[in-house]
């Protein structure tokens, strides 16, 4: 099993077009374990970076008071295996709309395959952010390939899927910011007249 990881891993990074082609088939059970596999990895991996204070969940523990490692390892593997089917889901109607037919599992399947450099090398600081990019291009090759639509509708699908709830979070954070800040404004002006 873990030889099947390991090959579909380097084939989804080196050639993922043809990869994804041969994928079409692939049944769903199969395509959990990889997904799971590769997200245990991950979170491993960010739960160890969290000990020393790098990364994401180091800097969120130091708001959160979060720091305790197996509850991080236990936030990103039960956070990964409730948004990826949700993002699959979201997605997918996205592809429907631009024409892919050929199934929800086969979105599914883009979504768990195409995270693949994000959950092995995602979680590295500062530039694990181009290893989720490469994630969302692998997410793309695998909408086209799996649904068998042209590239330009399945980038169109993609991006749209990750842009729309990225703006919705952006907002609500300048909305939570400004609210905080409004809200200490008055103590701050009443401590600087005393």
């Amino acid at each position: 099993m873990i030889d099947a990881i390991v090959r579909k891993c380097k084939d989804l990074l080196t050639n993922p077009l043809e990869t994804f082609r041969k994928s079409r088939e692939d049944e769903m059970t199969p395509v959990i374990r990889y997904f799971l596999a590769l997200l245990v990895v991950d979170a491993v991996l960010t739960a160890i970076l969290s000990l020393a204070g790098f990364g994401i969940w180091g800097m969120a523990g130091r708001v959160t008071h979060i720091h305790h490692p197996i509850l991080i390892f236990l936030l990103v593997l039960i956070g990964g295996l409730i948004l990826a089917p949700v993002f699959a889901g979201w997605l997918h109607l996205w592809v429907w709309i631009v024409g892919g037919r050929k199934g929800f599992s086969q979105t599914l399947k883009a979504v768990m395959y195409g995270a693949t450099p994000g959950l092995l090398l995602g979680w590295i600081p500062i530039i694990g952010i181009l290893f989720h990019l490469w994630a969302m291009v692998l997410a793309i090759f695998g909408i086209h390939e799996l649904h068998e639509i042209d590239g330009g509708r399945a980038a169109f699908a993609v991006i749209v899927a990750v842009i729309i709830p990225l703006v919705i979070i952006v907002l609500i954070a300048v909305w939570l910011l400004v609210g905080s800040v409004a809200m200490t404004m008055p103590a701050a002006r009443t401590g600087l007249l005393s």
